[in-house]
């Protein structure tokens, strides 16, 4: 029976939660036959105790593919920049270029489609559902 007053916090974070792991396990393995978690009926420290150094390995390793994945992503927001503004450069200068001829836009002839290409081309896939429906 515990005594009152007596609080044993078990940690949310993972790394805190893996240490305390490990420290039982080393405690429950310092007493050996003396211990009285030997008289756990659903778990065995024996058997779960290994797993921690293991769990712990993969959740080093998770946490630097996070890191790396951060990093990454830092560069490829920093590289986003220059090819945002060449983007919105190249559409400024061929609207100007081709502010004559607008069909060329629509038609597919340039890289991009306008905004009342991608409705048109909503729309007639909308409706080629609905005649397929009514087959």
């Amino acid at each position: 029976m515990t005594k009152k007053g007596i609080r044993v916090i078990i940690p949310v974070n993972i790394q805190q939660k893996l240490a305390l792991a490990g420290n039982i396990y080393d405690k429950d393995t310092a007493d050996g036959a003396n211990s009285p978690l030997n008289s756990l009926a659903d778990h065995h420290w024996n058997t779960t105790g290994p797993k921690v150094k293991t769990c712990l390995d993969l959740h080093n390793k998770g946490e630097e593919y996070r890191r790396l994945m951060e990093e990454a992503y830092r560069d490829r927001d920093a590289l986003l920049v220059e090819i945002d503004g060449i983007i919105k450069s190249s559409r400024d200068l061929l609207l100007g270029v081709y502010s004559n001829t607008p069909s060329d836009w629509e038609n597919g002839d340039l890289p991009w489609t306008t905004a009342r290409a991608a409705s048109l081309n909503r729309h007639k896939h909308r409706l080629t559902e609905c005649l397929a429906g009514l087959n």
